[in-house]
């Protein structure tokens, strides 16, 4: 079988990750992978080496920092794993297959990005899971092609709820791909999720302070776990006498890809 020629999109520990294990797969063969180096990526550092770049470098595989640069080409398949790009239209026309994303989150639940914290502060149910869905223009918007649902301990973070969806996510990853391969890279979908409404990291921001903003019934303990998630989300603040103190400092970015790195 004719390897398919593909461009991922990802960055970013979780994307290294994917990345690391996408390169493995028989029947890919990655033609360029799409970093975001700039404020969009919470991870990018400013002078430090991108892990992305070293994987890219190793492997000889070209790297571009605009998913523009895909523009006049033509390729077999997208794959969008930890992206912080927003693709248009004239980014996805280059690929015969489409564009394919990975979500975080169960998709007819949540839209968007940081949805573990939102599910902690308003429904904190022991359920999670995540999307295959096609990219198009809007966010979240397109046919979703598998979604897998999955029990979770009661009382996770934010970060812990999101390494249950990498440990999950990488342990299936080839049954995906193969599925896609079956399908001859035409997957059925099937599109529910027209009302649900986006979540973004900056509407959570109004939630961050302790003693205010969210309604009694949101106990201490779940709001400190909805917003311990380093380098995703700041850790909540706390108001004493009309200033406000961050109550964790941030993690570096070396320390949060050893995190992601231990549960392979």
């Amino acid at each position: 079988m004719t390897k398919k020629n593909i461009v991922v999109f990802s960055s970013g520990p979780i994307g290294v990750l994917f990345l690391e294990k996408i390169l493995r797969y028989k029947n890919f063969k990655v033609h360029l992978v799409v970093i975001c180096n700039n404020s969009n990526n919470p991870f990018f550092e400013e002078g430090q080496i991108n892990p992305m770049e070293k994987i890219c470098a190793v492997n000889r595989i070209s790297i571009a920092y605009d998913p523009s640069e895909v523009v006049g080409y033509k390729y077999d398949l997208g794959l969008s794993f930890s992206n912080f790009h927003i693709l248009r239209q004239e980014h996805i026309t280059p690929f015969k297959n489409g564009v394919i994303n990975f979500h975080g989150a169960p998709i007819e639940w949540y839209k968007g990005s940081a949805v573990p914290a939102y599910h902690i502060l308003h429904e904190d149910k022991p359920m999670w899971g995540f999307t295959y869905h096609y990219v198009d223009e809007g966010l979240d918007t397109g046919n979703i092609i598998k979604q897998i649902l999955y029990d979770i301990p009661e009382g996770l973070s934010s970060e812990e709820i999101d390494k249950s969806v990498v440990i999950n996510a990488l342990e299936g990853l080839y049954d995906f791909f193969d599925y896609l391969f079956l399908t001859k890279l035409t997957p059925k979908s099937f599109l529910n999720h027209n009302k649900v409404l986006p979540i973004k990291r900056k509407d959570l921001k109004k939630f961050a302070v302790l003693n205010e903003n969210l309604p009694a019934t949101v106990d201490f303990e779940k709001k400190m776990r909805a917003f311990n998630w380093p380098k995703i989300l700041k850790h909540p603040m706390v108001l004493v006498n009309n200033k406000k103190y961050r109550l964790v400092p941030e993690e570096k970015y070396d320390e949060m890809l050893k995190i992601y790195r231990e549960i392979e």
